[in-house]
């Protein structure tokens, strides 16, 4: 298996002004009264200003024009704003995979002006895939990605957006973890019946590179499982039924020997910002794993919180950062109130 790793997300918008000519130059969008451009740290988006939702009525390609069109401006972005295509950006950037190296397209459809019955372009979406396995030639899509081209009257980009966290273009090769067992029974099912993708965070999140996980059916969701020695998955549960405020973190993939960061943001202060840390929690150990998987447990004050988590596997050095709303209910008799 390939784990990816990442650019520095700052990397991205301190060269912004010459990503940002590439991209124009590209998409020739260099009208800036017209075509306006957004560069940040996970994302490079362009929308024609004049031209998006101001067509309504006017004759759009046919389909398969639309796709090949879209096809045709993916290509001219992926080359402009690549190592090879762009001497100030190779120099700025150096190796630095600013677009996905691959695509695959998800689906194709007509959009209708917002309060319209008539259709204003086509909307083409894709989303990137990495190299899993160099000896078969295998890839798995990476979730959290997406590239978006929109397509007007007479083939015109009235639209694009790369949501994607650049890449070193580097990667290292790790073992494949055991898959998780198949629902409703203890069996294992072959690596070959899992689906296995890559996970991009939000642009905020702490990310240092993007590792395998196993995309399994739960019920009637999906869950994810670690791939590899560097897929951590982080959960968080109430610690006893009889104790409603004590939390504990649950950690699949790894050594099972963990550092623990926690961090408490009520939601009644959010805009505020103002975070309270609670620093490794208690520490436990699971006994019923192989190896024995280290535990944190927090005490959470009644309230509604978002609680943020950084894990960090002290073996391999894997790191993964963790988001979850919970609410603690008041302890009948109470009077602290809920935030």
């Amino acid at each position: 298996m390939r784990v990816w790793a990442l650019t520095d997300p700052n990397l991205v918008v301190q060269h912004a002004d010459a990503i940002e000519r590439a991209f124009r130059d590209a998409l020739g969008a260099r009208d800036r009264s017209r075509h306006r451009v957004t560069i940040a740290a996970g994302l490079i988006e362009h929308v024609d200003t004049q031209g998006l939702w101001g067509t309504a009525g006017a004759e759009l390609p046919g389909e398969e024009q639309a796709r090949e069109q879209a096809g045709r401006v993916v290509a001219t972005v992926s080359r402009a704003l690549s190592p090879q295509g762009d001497q100030m950006l190779a120099k700025a950037l150096g190796p630095v995979l600013l677009t996905p190296p691959q695509l695959q397209p998800i689906d194709l459809f007509r959009v209708a002006a917002p309060g319209m019955s008539t259709w204003d372009h086509w909307l083409l979406r894709a989303r990137p895939r990495l190299t899993l396995r160099i000896e078969d030639g295998s890839s798995a899509e990476v979730l959290g990605a997406q590239v978006e081209v929109r397509i007007g009257p007479g083939g015109a980009v009235l639209g694009y957006l790369i949501r994607w966290r650049p890449l070193l273009g580097e990667h290292v090769e790790v073992p494949l973890a055991d898959p998780p067992p198949a629902e409703g029974s203890g069996d294992q099912e072959p690596p070959e019946k899992q689906g296995i993708v890559y996970v991009l965070g939000g642009e905020a999140v702490p990310q240092h590179y993007l590792a395998p996980y196993y995309l399994t059916a739960q019920g009637d969701g999906l869950e994810l499982a670690s791939a590899c020695e560097l897929a951590l998955v982080v959960r968080i549960v109430p610690y006893s039924a009889e104790d409603p405020s004590r939390y504990v973190a649950v950690v699949d993939g790894g050594s099972g020997d963990y550092v623990f960061d926690w961090g408490l943001l009520g939601l009644s202060n959010v805009g505020e910002g103002t975070l309270t840390e609670l620093g490794e929690g208690a520490i436990v150990k699971d006994r019923s794993t192989t190896p024995e998987s280290s535990l944190s447990v927090v005490e959470v004050r009644p309230g509604a919180h978002i609680v943020l988590l950084n894990v960090m596997d002290r073996s391999t050095g894997a790191f993964q950062h963790h988001s979850e709303q919970i609410y603690v209910a008041p302890v009948e008799g109470s009077a602290e109130p809920v935030a």
